[in-house]
């Protein structure tokens, strides 16, 4: 019995491991896109690319970069 237990928690530090490994990888992932964000926004702002060049790079809408972009560049 007390094996049957053993293997039982041992599946659940892996599951958690597991999961915690997920979730980090998306923040990363959300952190990444953020910072690629806020150097296309000072780039536009700095007449380097257009909206239009940047939204691209970042790979969304030009309005959802606007959107993104007012709320990373009023530092």
């Amino acid at each position: 019995m007390c094996e049957a237990i053993k293997g039982i928690f041992e599946r659940g530090r892996a599951e958690g491991r597991a999961e915690g490994k997920a979730e980090g990888k998306a923040e990363e992932r959300a952190a990444g896109e953020e910072r690629l964000v806020n150097v296309l926004a000072e780039f536009v702002k700095d007449g380097i690319v257009t909206v239009s060049e940047a939204a691209k790079r970042a790979q969304m809408t030009e309005s959802d970069f606007l959107v993104r972009m007012s709320g990373k560049t009023n530092s």
